[in-house]
């Protein structure tokens, strides 16, 4: 079976297709704006017994600075986030 893309897509770029759409989000320099996003990993974390009970599926939170794109932080927990 053989699966092709349409022709709108086949002309556009891979930036075109995959870039923001809107205005994007600016900050006048490092971090003076800071956003967080929370991330449910696909893994099972299981305890560290014989009968290696499950746990659940950690949450990933993450803070990266808007101007630099940096990683400033981030926290793995078992808990969800509120």
């Amino acid at each position: 079976m053989l699966i092709t893309a349409n022709a709108t897509i086949r002309n556009c770029s891979t930036n075109d297709l995959f870039r923001p759409h809107g205005n994007p989000i600016q900050a006048d320099g490092p971090l003076a704006l800071v956003q967080m996003d929370h991330m449910r990993l696909d893994i099972e974390v299981v305890e560290d017994t014989a009968d290696r009970e499950p746990m659940g599926k950690p949450w990933l939170t993450v803070a990266i600075d808007v101007y630099s794109r940096a990683v400033l932080g981030f926290y793995l927990s078992i808990l969800d986030p509120n």
